[in-house]
């Protein structure tokens, strides 16, 4: 019994607070009127902010991103010359497997022949 009358004033504060943050919203005819100051204000604050973290910033954290772009570009030369080495492989593979018919081709024509030869 407890448990339910618990249960019904926390529904009724959950149904509270909607009509509770309708009635301290601003009006929106205001926001409407003019979306486009709105958003240059927007990223003008967001500018800011990105500045400000910026200025905030210590040497060690410029060296930290430092070291990780290097190491990420040695890990994008690994992989880029992975890449080219399994490519080159392709293609010699493609080109032994050609020569490979071409001599079988060649081979089975010979065998053709000395068999009618015979």
């Amino acid at each position: 019994m407890l448990f339910r009358c618990l249960i019904g004033i926390l529904w009724m504060a959950v149904l509270s607070v909607p009509a509770q943050a309708d009635s301290n919203e601003p009006s929106t005819s205001a926001i409407e009127e003019k979306p486009e100051a709105l958003a240059e204000k927007v990223f003008e604050l967001e500018r800011s902010l990105a500045i400000l973290q910026l200025s905030t910033a210590r040497l060690s954290d410029y060296q930290s991103l430092a070291e990780q772009v290097a190491e990420n570009r040695s890990l994008q030369d690994k992989v880029s010359f992975l890449i080219c080495f399994v490519f080159i492989m392709l293609v010699a593979l493609v080109v032994v497997a050609y020569q490979l018919w071409n001599t079988q081709k060649a081979l089975n024509k010979l065998k053709d022949s000395t068999e009618e030869s015979s």
